[in-house]
């Protein structure tokens, strides 16, 4: 359906931008860790890929999940593209969004399993999520309509990731998980507080402006900065101390 194919396209911004490229990044790294017999530096620089994999998807899908409506009339809406087409294909883009930080997850936890020789336990995780896909979108296309293959989309790399973390402790041995289950709790409260004022601004921005194509350009520009560094404030605030190195990182490349 063309709603779904306008939402995955924007959906995989954040996720191409930020979710491929640290999974990327951390697999030769943790191959070489490996190699070396050195577990808990494999160990460590897993944990630290995934924070700020977390760090960049969660905060941005989030955000983006706010400005969606603006964010698809900006892109989609001219031509026979209609404001009832513009509302569809956000209510598709929200629920494929929210998956991000799990699809971005699946890639980094799965580097370690390949960095064992291991293809076998991300394929059957693989294959479990699919099939659970299929059960999902069949089982709810009638009750939801085209919303139920996003929201299976969404469920079933949750599910994945779940099953990869589950297993990880086969390799990299047993670690704690509540550290980082709290500072993805921390990364969303903020992410939303920064939503939440992006699109308030956003409607105020249209109020004053109007939505011709420079002022929908310069609202939705202004509006997702703010939403940005309100997010990033509320970091600091909820003690996600990474968020400054992590943006300094990101500064100096």
């Amino acid at each position: 359906m063309t709603w779904l194919n306008y939402a995955f396209r924007i959906m995989h911004l954040p996720l191409g931008l930020f979710g491929i490229a640290v999974g990327t990044v951390a697999l030769p790294a943790i191959s070489q860790y490996v190699v070396e017999k050195k577990f808990d530096a494999a160990r460590a620089t897993l944990f630290d890929s995934l924070q700020l994999v977390f760090f960049l998807t969660v905060t941005t899908s989030i955000i983006i999940a706010f400005l969606g409506f603006p964010i698809t009339r900006l892109i989609y809406e001219r031509g026979r593209f209609t404001p009832f087409d513009t509302y569809a294909t956000t209510q598709a883009l929200m629920l494929y969004i929210i998956g991000v930080p799990f699809i971005a997850g699946i890639r980094n936890v799965a580097a370690v399993f390949y960095a064992y020789h291991d293809a076998k336990t991300p394929m059957y995780a693989s294959f479990f999520a699919v099939g659970l896909h299929v059960v999902m979108s069949l089982g709810l296309m009638r009750v939801i309509g085209f919303r139920a293959f996003p929201l299976a989309t969404t469920v079933a790399s949750f599910i994945n990731l779940a099953i990869l973390m589950h297993q990880l402790p086969k390799k990299i041995g047993r670690f704690e998980i509540s550290p980082l289950v709290d500072y993805f709790v921390r990364l969303v409260i903020a992410s939303i507080i920064g939503g939440f004022a992006g699109i308030l601004l956003t409607r105020l921005l249209t109020a004053l402006l109007g939505l011709s194509l420079p002022a929908q350009i310069l609202g939705l520009g202004l509006s997702g900065f703010a939403a940005l560094a309100i997010c990033y404030a509320a970091c600091i605030l909820l003690g996600v101390t990474e968020a400054r190195d992590y943006i300094r990182r990101l500064l100096r490349r």
